[in-house]
């Protein structure tokens, strides 16, 4: 997702007047992916994920009648599987964290934890900063929490024993988020996760960008639970539009009340590849994988 323009919030809020708009409960999360701006070569980026293989045996199947609903769900995947990181050193993590949405801006005094490693907190300063120093090598998901704002959480990093920058938030408000659950027709359930990414465009350097790649389409595995609503893609006014089937020139995409647990977001779009992220989804949370941590596009895509 792009910073929602003012322009675009008051034209949602006016579409929705007539509407019975409901609070959400609970809170949202975010979350990125590790890229070779983190890491000195390519063999220390995370692979990608491994293929997903279970055994049964032959008297634990059971037959099916043509048409009955099977459940597809993996209850004990392993998605992530081991970071390979032993002997590596903590390392700094740094990122931004700003406003999405009207008034748009850095947003001060965030408080910024780390869900693997409880201990470890920073606060965000007036330009919307932070810094945790010495971060222990491993798997690595920051959770922002701040007052007026769903909590937050992005995608799950690898951090490999050097500085990971530029793990930036997007903080949605309560009243954004809000308008984002009318639009997307999913009211927020308290067991259940929300979770968005952007899928982004290549930019020649590896510098960070949050233009759309438009033309794609998301995928949320390494199987998609039953009954949740999604991918639901943004329009180009940066609003969340059921019934779109693949990304804008905006890139956004959500999933909406999924069940907890891990899971890997994919993209696809003839002549360009896209970095992988991996999700911690929890109840209550919207997990939001902003760029440049977000479904990042690793050839030049197009057309704009």
């Amino acid at each position: 997702m792009r910073f929602l323009t003012a322009a675009a919030f008051v034209a949602a809020a006016t579409a929705l007047a007539c509407e019975d708009a409901f609070v959400a409960e609970g809170a949202v999360d975010v979350a990125p992916d590790v890229t070779a701006l983190d890491v000195p070569d390519e063999s220390d980026v995370a692979a990608p994920v491994d293929t997903l293989v279970d055994t049964v045996e032959v008297e634990d199947v059971v037959p099916v009648d043509t048409g009955d609903a099977v459940d597809a769900r993996v209850e004990s995947a392993d998605v992530f599987g081991d970071p390979n990181v032993e002997g590596l050193p903590a390392a700094p993590v740094r990122g931004t964290v700003r406003i999405f949405g009207p008034p748009g801006g850095p947003l001060a005094g965030a408080t910024i934890t780390v869900l693997e490693h409880p201990g470890l907190s920073a606060v965000t300063d007036e330009d919307g900063r932070f810094e945790l120093p010495e971060v222990p090598a491993g798997y690595v998901t920051l959770v922002m929490d701040a007052d007026g704002f769903p909590g937050n959480q992005l995608g799950t990093q690898r951090h490999v024993g050097v500085a990971l920058e530029y793990c930036d938030f997007q903080a949605v408000s309560d009243a954004i988020y809000d308008i984002f659950a009318v639009l997307t027709e999913s009211e927020p359930s308290a067991d259940r996760c929300q979770i968005s990414t952007t899928v982004t465009r290549y930019f020649e350097g590896g510098l960070p960008t949050v233009h759309g790649e438009p033309g794609a389409t998301a995928s949320l595995g390494p199987v998609s639970p039953p009954e949740h609503p999604g991918p639901i893609y943004f329009n180009e006014d940066v609003l969340p539009t059921p019934g779109l089937t693949e990304t804008s020139v905006d890139g956004g995409v959500v999933w909406t009340n999924v069940e907890p647990g891990e899971y890997v977001l994919t993209a696809s779009k003839a002549g360009v590849t896209f970095e992988p992220v991996k999700i911690r989804c929890r109840a209550g949370l919207l997990v939001n994988a902003g760029p440049p941590r977000g479904l990042q596009g690793k050839e030049p895509g197009g057309p704009y």
